[in-house]
């Protein structure tokens, strides 16, 4: 089978015209992989697959360098259940993570993201030790004050 510019494929001795969908594992409806289909407005990635395929009409994989994560969700729940300090300038830092990935400056965007991550760490934990001395302080440390001069002097034991 073989691979025509066009809407259509044509088989070498038959000439049949043979119209076929693609779908996501480049199969067709009828098993075979192929690259064509038969109406509308191409894709861009059926535009991809077309002007990569090998002889025999199958398609070459391709794999993209994906897009490090920027951690923008982890960043917005940081700021608004724990610390919002924190939060916030992970957020800042997770856009620029974004940023930089979409302009395709993967090296950049890597690097930004991991401060995103690592100030939502740190903001998270933050957050957790400060809760953890209220709660001592309210439960063991508040009941120890003395409040008035006569409770010094009073005994309780």
């Amino acid at each position: 089978m073989a691979v025509g510019d066009g809407d259509n494929v044509t088989s070498g001795a038959n000439e049949e015209v043979c119209h076929v969908t693609i779908t996501e594992d480049f199969a067709s409806s009828t098993g075979d992989s192929v690259i064509n289909k038969h109406s509308g407005e191409d894709s861009g990635h059926e535009k991809l697959l077309r002007k990569t395929a090998s002889i025999d009409g199958k398609a070459i994989p391709h794999n993209r360098a994906s897009r490090p994560p920027h951690y923008f969700y982890f960043a917005l729940i940081v700021t608004l259940c724990c610390n919002f300090p924190f939060g916030a300038i992970a957020i800042i830092f997770s856009l620029l993570s974004k940023r930089s990935g979409r302009k395709g400056n993967l090296k950049d965007a890597e690097l930004w993201g991991n401060v995103s991550k690592w100030l939502s760490i740190v903001g998270i934990a933050v957050a957790l030790v400060v809760v953890a001395f209220l709660i001592v302080y309210y439960v063991h440390i508040d009941k120890n004050i003395v409040d008035t001069p006569e409770e010094l002097y009073t005994d309780e034991g």
